[in-house]
Order: C-alpha cells, then structure tokens, then sequence
C-alpha cells in the first residue's frame, strides 16, 4: 500500500471502525491525510457473516487501493455458475429464483422459476465478514482509540478553528473536520440531522451458517453452490456459499411491524425452533424447513436482526458545516438489494477522488466543506435510491404486487439490479472533481 507524506494541516476524525469506515482510513492514509478512528466498542467486531459485493462494489475498490481489490479477488467466493449444467450460459449467475413453498422434488428438474444474471463482473460474490474486516484493520496504520462513545459535537466558531467531539466518558478531541461512519444508528447523523431517524422496516432476518457439505447432500452441489433465493408469501429466503459454509439469510415480515419497545438494540437473542415456526407459518416446503434445520441446535450466535432503514426520514444533506456522514450513517437501507456495502465503496471512492482533488488544487482545510458539499451532490440522489428501491425488491420477492406475472418480476428485478451494477464509479469520481473545482472557483 503506497502512501504520501503526511499532510500537516489536516487531522480528520472517523467515527466509527466498521467496513466503510476502515476503507476510507485506507484512502485517506494513501493521499497522506492524517486522521484517527474512534470506536464505541472495545475492539473489532462485525456482525453477520457473508458480506455480499456486486461489481459496482469491485470497481469502487480498484479505485480505493488496486491491492486490495486484488486480495478481494483472492479471498472472495464467487458463486456464479447455474445450477444446472445445460443452464449454462456466457453470463455469470447473480441469483437463481425458487418457489419456496415447493418442495425441491416438486419443481420441475430442480429448475429454478426464473434466472437474473449478472451484466457485468463475475457474478455474486461474497466475502466472511470477520474476515474482511480483518483484512481492512491489517492495512490500516491510523490509530484507533477503542471505547469512545461519540455524544456530541461543537462546531468551528470564533474561539475555536476545529471542531471540538464531545464522549461519553466526558472526555472532548478537537479535529479539523468530522466523518461519521457510525452505521445505522449513527449518533453523527442524529447530532447533524435528529429528524433523519431509522425506522423499523416491518421485517426481521435470521442470519446463519450451515456446513456447505450438509447442504449439498440435502439440496445437490450444483443448488448448493449457487446463489439461491426461495421466494414465498410473508418470508423469503437468501443462500449462497462462504468458503465452506452456506450462508442463510431468512428475512419474515412481522406480523405486528414493531420492534420490540424495550430493546435498544438492533438484534434480539432467538433459536432454530423461531426461524422453523416463521416458514413453516408462512407455508414454506420441507426443503426450505430442513435447510433450517441444518442450524445447530446450540448456535450462541443465531440472532434475530430488525432490519432498519431511512426511508421514512432520510436526512437532508449529508453534511453541515464541517461534519458529514458517509455508508450506512448516510443511506442505512434494508439488505434487499444485497447492496448496502458496495454503496459504501462507492462512497469512499469518491470521497478519496474529492481529497485527492483538493490536494492537487492546493487546498486545505478551509476547503473541507467544499469536498463535503460536492460529496452530498455526487452521491445523495443514488444511495438514497437504493433505500427506497430495496423495500420494493422485498416486495417483489415476497409476492405482494397485486398479479405480476414472472417474466415482469423478472424485468423488473434486472433493471432495479443494474442501476445497482452498472454504475460508473470512474465516471462519477471524475464528475465530483469536475463540480469541486468549479466550487473552488477554478476551471471545471
């Protein structure tokens, strides 16, 4: 990884130490922008297991740091081939539709209902998340200060030149400018934007992982080594292969859409017998039931996860003054289009290509809220997409839009998918110079 000499007259604070936030401090650290990372917990720690990247996700990468996109490449499961051998064809498989209410056996050669390929890379790939972000800490040399509760923060004014960020220990840090990539229940976005709250989405998922061998058995190596997703009324159900596990992800509609009023938390404790008694609520067949019962009957780490998301109140903007928001902070969206970290990249991206612009132009931290302002511009109008066009892709795979025949499910579903895909990452980072430049009164 190839870095600059430290610029002296920035000094950044990340708030925040998931995925996006240790891609940006790898870009930052590559341009010499001194910065630190501060964590609300006490070390590293990613919940859930496969992380899925789309090509558009890829191609973010190759812009942030070409090595680690080579070691994505390495490390990466790419489940794209079909199913079946005569399914084959030039394009890569990003998911393959079942009925989930009928037996494997039931449906006609084990053919799935209907088949979306990937128009561009190699199709679905996904990484261990605990991996990846194991990878993102190796290569980052900012430091990290671990249990720092961000609380509140004061912006620049006549007596300070930086912004002063206030914890919950009581303890204050001055930065000369703020980034918060502190997910989905960003205290950053609240003390910027407190109307811009998540909102419960109405669904849950169960996340776990299943032997790949075990699966196999149960469904063939050619079903179990391929992007399946098993759709039904009430529920649907996501499996794809990571290293060797397959993973599950079993999203349900809530009966009574509320999050339970007394959990602060995002996941509740739950069993197998919970997830079991939701599909087989929903109707789903016995093969989806016993891929469920593939879940070990002691697994401490099966949790129920309320999926969350900003479609009721998006934020405004995604900066103000010299603070802004990035990832989930700024776009959190339900996992529908399997896109949420790749936006993410794309996020980082193109704050690398706006930094990298500013330094060439000569700027410095009287500029920052140029870069962030052109930041909201590049980027606000297509995350905040993604948020809304996810819970109708949830709608579509759980059957709720009135008499929609397959093959318009399909369409639909493709062109949804490459908007996600097909999005010039290149394109949009030149754009962002382009609009910084005429912000900073140079030649566009």
């Amino acid at each position: 990884m190839s870095t600059t000499q430290a610029n002296p007259e920035f000094n950044l604070a990340l708030v925040g130490a998931g995925i996006t936030s240790l891609t940006l401090s790898v870009a930052l650290t590559s341009l010499g922008i001194k910065h630190t990372i501060y964590e609300q917990s006490s070390s590293l720690n990613e919940l859930g297991a496969g992380l899925g990247f789309g090509p558009n996700a890829a191609r973010a990468l190759k812009v942030i740091d070409p090595d680690l996109y080579k070691i994505f490449e390495r490390v990466g499961t790419f489940a794209g081939k079909a199913s079946q051998p005569q399914a084959e064809t030039a394009k890569p498989v990003w998911i393959e539709f079942l009925s989930g209410t009928a037996s494997l056996s039931d449906q006609t050669s084990a053919a799935p209902s209907f088949t979306v390929y990937a128009t561009h890379g190699k199709g679905h790939a996904a990484v261990h998340r605990a991996k990846w972000l194991d990878i993102l800490a190796s290569r980052v040399t900012a430091p990290i200060i671990f249990s720092k509760r961000f609380q509140s923060l004061t912006q620049p004014n006549a007596a300070n030149s930086e912004v002063e960020i206030h914890f919950a220990d009581g303890t204050t840090v001055h930065h000369s400018g703020v980034i918060g990539c502190d997910g989905v229940k960003s205290k950053v976005r609240t003390a910027l934007f407190p109307e811009a709250k998540c909102t419960y989405s109405g669904k849950y998922a169960y996340r776990c992982l299943a032997p790949l061998s075990e699966a196999a058995a149960l469904l063939g190596e050619g079903r179990a080594g391929v992007s399946s997703l098993w759709m039904g009324p009430s529920a649907h159900l996501l499996t794809f292969p990571v290293l060797n596990f397959l993973n599950m992800v079993c999203f349900v509609t809530d009966s009574t859409p509320t999050w339970p009023s007394n959990s602060t938390s995002l996941t509740v404790p739950t069993t197998k017998a919970d997830a079991i008694r939701d599909y087989t609520n929903a109707g789903f067949s016995s093969t989806v039931l016993a891929l469920l019962n593939m879940i070990p009957d002691n697994d401490s780490t099966l949790i129920k996860w309320g999926l969350f998301d900003l479609a009721d109140n998006p934020p405004p903007r995604y900066w103000l003054n010299r603070a802004m928001i990035i990832g989930d902070a700024a776009h959190a969206s339900t996992p529908h289009h399997g896109a949420g970290a790749g936006f993410g990249m794309e996020d980082v991206a193109v704050l690398k290509g706006l930094f990298q612009e500013l330094l060439e132009l000569g700027g410095g931290v009287q500029d920052l809220e140029h870069v962030f302002a052109q930041f909201d511009a590049s980027r606000r109008e297509r995350d905040q997409w993604l948020v809304q066009s996810s819970r109708r892709a949830a709608d579509l795979y759980e059957l709720r839009l009135g008499e929609m025949s397959i093959e318009e499910m399909r369409r639909d579903i493709e062109t949804r998918q490459e908007i996600c895909w097909g999005f010039d990452v290149e394109g949009c980072v030149t754009e962002a110079k382009k609009g910084l430049r005429a912000r900073l009164g140079g030649s566009a």
